[in-house]
């Protein structure tokens, strides 16, 4: 039997498999380890949270932090899982945030050269800074930031 291309085409992407083969450490040259090393953890340690940790290792440390922080979270991203709540998703954005010091850059100021920055902060092999400090712009108009008092001079 022959498939059309209508049907690959329709064919959903298997993205547990894709995620298990990708972030397979099995799989990644040594400066780009996640610490995923049991089968399934590609897919358990997925990049997710609001700045999209990713890894085993990653998962781990910022379950650390959050215990040191929150000791009364009640999460545990450690162990890795199928779901991620936005409760998981927040508190690891906020470890992350934390563990990477965006603070420092990010209290500098709201110019386009503070969101490069931050960015730099959280992925500086990222493509998405245009995308970032058009984003930036929306917010900091909707949330009114150049009426903070500390930063009108920024």
């Amino acid at each position: 039997m022959t498939i059309s291309s209508t049907q690959k085409a329709n064919q959903k992407a298997n993205q547990k498999a894709i995620a298990n083969i990708a972030y397979d450490d099995a799989n990644r040259s040594k400066s780009f380890k996640l610490g995923n090393t049991k089968k399934g953890d590609g897919w358990k340690f997925r990049g997710r949270g609001l700045l999209q940790i990713t890894g085993r290792t990653n998962y781990t440390n910022t379950q650390e932090i959050i215990n040191t922080k929150i000791p009364i979270s009640g999460i545990d991203l450690s162990k890795g899982s199928d779901k991620f709540t936005a409760k998981e998703a927040v508190f690891a954005g906020l470890a992350d945030w934390y563990e990477k010091k965006c603070y420092t850059a990010a209290n500098k100021g709201i110019t386009d050269n503070d969101v490069d920055a931050v960015t730099k902060k959280i992925n500086i092999a990222t493509k998405s800074y245009g995308d970032r400090k058009k984003a930036f712009k929306v917010s900091k108009i909707a949330f009114k930031l150049i009426e903070c008092s500390k930063l009108k001079n920024k």
